[in-house]
């Protein structure tokens, strides 16, 4: 009997790390040597996707130190929060990921790139990312001290939604396919 049922999986960025870049993390490894071990991980799970004939491939999220941490570590205008930020303390996102918008953020260098780049070397099967939407970035840092009034806020969230906008472009000419924004803040369905 013939198998009829055809799947969609679909991942959404962030995989689990596999042992040796766990280790290599915890034993303090920087620079060239953990950006080699990234880069290995990253080349077998795309190849692991692929052997699953996954319709989308994507790096695992392994060059990150969290799911913000892509544009904070490219974006200048963030700072710690210094108050209580109400809709990250309810969706129970740490203090360790949030900041603060307190300049006009301005990028610094391109986002994803090293994180599709191994990707889109190695595979034939369409690339995705993950991004964060400028909304969560703009609201989940929010401290209650640090925000002058909601219009500051949309400032920061059309400030940081034409980076990510150039960030898309940018990815799509580099034959990345599809881009998801994920807002960590949105209730399950």
């Amino acid at each position: 009997m013939a198998d009829d049922f055809k799947y969609h999986i679909e991942q959404h960025g962030s995989l689990v790390r596999p042992p040796s870049l766990l280790a290599a993390r915890s034993s303090g490894l920087t620079g060239d040597d953990l950006a080699a071990i990234e880069e290995d991980a990253i080349i077998g799970t795309a190849h692991l996707q692929r052997r699953l004939t996954l319709s989308m491939v994507g790096d695992g999220q392994f060059r990150r130190s969290s799911f913000e941490s892509v544009v904070y570590d490219q974006v200048t205008g963030f700072s710690e929060v210094s108050g209580p930020a109400p809709l990250a303390d309810a969706a129970g996102i740490p203090a360790s990921r949030r900041r603060s918008v307190v300049a006009a953020p301005v990028a610094t260098g391109r986002l994803a790139q090293d994180e599709v780049a191994p990707v889109l070397a190695v595979v034939d099967r369409p690339v995705f990312v993950q991004l964060p939407s400028p909304g969560y970035l703009a609201a989940v840092g929010s401290a209650l001290s640090d925000v002058a009034s909601v219009d500051d806020l949309r400032t920061a969230g059309a400030a940081l939604a034409a980076i990510l906008h150039a960030e898309i472009e940018a990815l799509a000419a580099e034959g990345v396919a599809y881009v998801a924004l994920g807002n960590p803040l949105y209730p399950p369905c």
